[in-house]
């Protein structure tokens, strides 16, 4: 496995890390790309990223880790052009740079929460993309849903982090001390309709695109792995593109390090079957 730094796009000053197999790929072998998570540079949540991309590395692939314009080591995009227009292009410049470095053409694009937007985008629109990873993305309220939502009141868990917030408030109060203030969401983000987004998963899995899904159960509106096939139960969907994975004890950014592994490890596997 080799990593080298690697600059690219239009001004040559977006930097990612890219990972290299010991033996040269075959070329219709998918590269694998990743980019920031939240306010996160490169690494991903506790060096998610670090470690997918060496452990896919060791599998034969080529990964890239890169950070998006404007974070980490990337400087800000020069051209004046919507935020939404500059994570697509980020994508878009990062798949070119793969292509001229080591002449792989298909990809297959990892998108962690926030940056599940752009993957989706470009998945959608890009027909280099031939796999899609999407780690706690878009979840709708199903009928199913509302059903076994109260079993979460039976959650030690739950009730425990209620014991312990009611006790922080009690002390501050105590102590004179104004209430915590709500902390104001860092990125603001426009979730596809529903109708929409079951449209693109229809037009992806027409196009060949095969699609992994990972939830968390954890304080989500997600709250089990049915809960998917009652979000898109349209016929028109090729289910057999599609592997949907559930974490009832993972948190938002896999904090613990036996759900991140279990992740990792599905993901690799996911590859293997899907992309051999």
């Amino acid at each position: 496995m080799i990593e080298r730094v690697l600059s690219f796009g239009r001004w040559s000053d977006q930097v990612g890390i890219l990972t290299l197999p010991d033996s040269t790929p075959a070329a219709d072998r998918p590269a694998i790309v990743m980019w920031n998570v939240g306010v996160n540079h490169r690494v991903g949540p506790f060096r998610f990223y670090v470690d997918l991309a060496r452990a896919v590395a060791s599998e034969g692939y080529v990964a890239l880790r890169f950070d998006a314009s404007g974070m980490g080591d990337s400087e800000v995009r020069r051209d004046a052009i919507s935020s939404t227009e500059r994570e697509d292009l980020d994508v878009q410049d990062a798949l070119d740079a793969v292509t001229r470095r080591t002449g792989q053409t298909r990809f297959v694009i990892v998108g962690f929460c926030s940056s599940i937007d752009a993957a989706h985008r470009v998945s959608v629109k890009d027909p280099r993309v031939v796999g899609v990873v999407h780690v706690e993305g878009y979840s709708f309220h199903t009928g199913g849903y509302r059903k076994r939502n109260p079993l979460k009141l039976l959650s030690v868990e739950r009730w425990r982090r209620f014991a312990v917030d009611q006790k922080s408030r009690l002390e501050r109060r105590l102590a004179g001390q104004a209430p915590e203030e709500p902390t104001e969401a860092v990125f603001k983000r426009d979730y596809p309709a529903w109708p929409d987004f079951s449209a693109d998963l229809v037009t992806l899995t027409g196009r060949g695109v095969s699609l992994h899904f990972a939830y968390v159960g954890n304080d989500s509106p997600f709250n089990h792995v049915a809960q998917f096939w009652e979000m898109f139960a349209t016929p028109a969907l090729d289910r057999s593109l599609i592997d949907v994975t559930y974490y009832p004890k993972a948190d938002h950014t896999f904090f613990d390090l036996g759900e991140r592994g279990t992740l990792q490890r599905r993901i690799v596997g996911w590859l293997r079957k899907r992309h051999p």
